[in-house]
């Protein structure tokens, strides 16, 4: 009688290898070459951006104070963005005795460090045909500007409000321009599309889930290659309530490295789920059906020695709030309470996207904040249509906004973290070679099989 107990591991480990080999290779098709360049990116029509009192590309006081601004601070508008009021978030956070120094941040004890310098990342990619903004009394500290999918006279729906752009800090602390579809010596900043490149951010993003899974990689936009790829990750760790409230202030610790090896034991928010590949992303699913899920009233650090990434999936229809909450990477140093210090004694900055929201099939909004810090912590929205993120009243801190639309009704001073990710140098095989190495797996395991019997 023919046994295929020799024959099963075989095909057990063959599985395994070959669902490895095309994870990679799924893997070394991704890329941001071009939506890492963006702290916004909008991909609806009509009014896809709104902005009321921004400042973009630069967070100029950590926590932001509405009464005292630092010495010589580069501004146009002065948004009032008055989170150190906030007794919620700022009762856990720090402040030096030199914090009115230029450059000088208050920080969260045990989280990365905001910068308080101008860095010029308010670059804000309007990718639909049909789409534009509405900007009022804001200030784009932006190396590219606004970027349009149509003519820049046509995208820009602000009329006469009262805008600025300033494309590098070349002429110091001054010369601020008005932005304007017009490129001369006092206006620009508005732009458009070169012909090619909407289509690398954008291609296959509205396709339906079964013709987005039966796409090939290299046939998609980058937004919708990573679509579908956090689509298809295992989930490691699993949020099971819909309400985070931390009362009267205080700190959330979350060990995302835990989560991605496997080590996490859960907590009274959330459970593992007994899954951890050590893979370098942390994937949280938040698990609540259809419900809303709600972190308020506190400061939440997420840890990792920089090892590890978190994607947090809303697998519901429901949205994902933030209310009187900073949500921020920790120092590489777990035990340290402080000041971030690198191994160098350096302080610590926020400067990459460490953790990353993400939803794909909200029923309204996708993201409301209100009264919020980030900390290189991005939120994207790839559902087709609905509201897309609201931000209803202030914001500051280090993120990348991806969504539909993109509202911030008041004021806000938000640098760009976005997700950069670069090509492995190394060699992946082709798909059809994987092919002909299963079959040839496969024709050994038969033959071996038959001489046994």
């Amino acid at each position: 009688m023919l046994s295929y107990k020799p024959l099963l591991p075989r095909l057990i480990v063959t599985s395994f290898l070959l669902s490895s080999m095309f994870s990679t290779q799924a893997f070394a098709d991704l890329t941001t070459s071009q939506t890492q360049q963006y702290l916004i990116i909008a991909t609806g029509s009509g009014h896809a951006f709104q902005s009321n009192g921004g400042e973009y590309g630069a967070d100029q006081e950590v926590l932001s104070d509405s009464s005292k601004q630092p010495d010589g601070e580069y501004d146009s508008h002065d948004p009032q963005v008055d989170l150190k009021g906030e007794s919620k978030i700022a009762s856990s956070w720090v402040a030096p005795a030199d914090v009115d120094d230029r450059g000088i941040s208050q920080y969260l004890p045990g989280a990365k460090i905001l910068k308080e310098v101008p860095d010029y990342t308010g670059n804000v990619a309007i990718t639909d045909g049909s789409g534009d903004f509405q900007s009022e009394n804001s200030d784009y500290f932006a190396s590219i500007g606004i970027r349009c999918n149509r003519s820049a006279s046509s995208c820009n729906a602000s009329a006469d409000k009262d805008n600025s752009w300033k494309e590098n800090d070349a002429a110091g602390f001054d010369n601020f321009k008005e932005l304007h579809h017009n490129d001369n010596v006092n206006q620009g900043g508005i732009t458009r599309f070169d012909a090619g490149e909407v289509e690398k951010i954008t291609d296959g993003l509205g396709l339906s889930k079964a013709n987005l899974e039966t796409t090939a990689f290299e046939d998609l936009g980058e937004l919708a290659s990573w679509k579908k790829y956090i689509n298809s990750l295992d989930a490691e760790y699993k949020i099971t309530q819909k309400d985070i409230d931390l009362g009267s202030g205080g700190i959330y610790e979350l060990d995302i490295d835990k989560i991605d090896d496997g080590t996490a034991t859960g907590d009274s928010y959330g459970e593992d789920i007994g899954f951890g590949n050590n893979d370098g992303i942390a994937v949280i699913d938040i698990d609540i059906g259809s419900d809303h899920f709600l972190f308020q009233n506190g400061n939440w650090i997420l840890q990792t020695t920089g090892a590890t990434t978190a994607i947090f999936r809303m697998k519901g229809t429901g949205s994902v709030a933030f209310n009187n909450a900073s949500v921020m990477m920790g120092c590489s140093d777990k035990t340290n309470t402080g000041r971030c210090l690198d191994n160098e004694g350096n302080e610590e900055y926020v400067t990459d996207l460490g953790a990353m929201f993400y939803t794909d099939k909200a029923a309204s909004d996708a993201f409301t904040l209100n009264n919020v810090v980030l900390g290189g912590i991005g939120l994207w929205d790839l559902t087709d249509g609905g509201n897309g993120i609201n931000i209803s009243s202030k914001i500051q801190g280090c993120t990348q906004l991806v969504s539909h639309t993109v509202k911030i009704s008041s004021s806000g001073r938000l640098n760009r973290c976005s997700l950069a990710y670069e090509e492995p140098t190394t060699e992946v095989p082709e798909p059809s070679t994987l092919l002909l190495f299963s079959s040839m797996l496969l024709m050994l395991a038969r033959i071996r099989n038959k001489k046994a019997a």
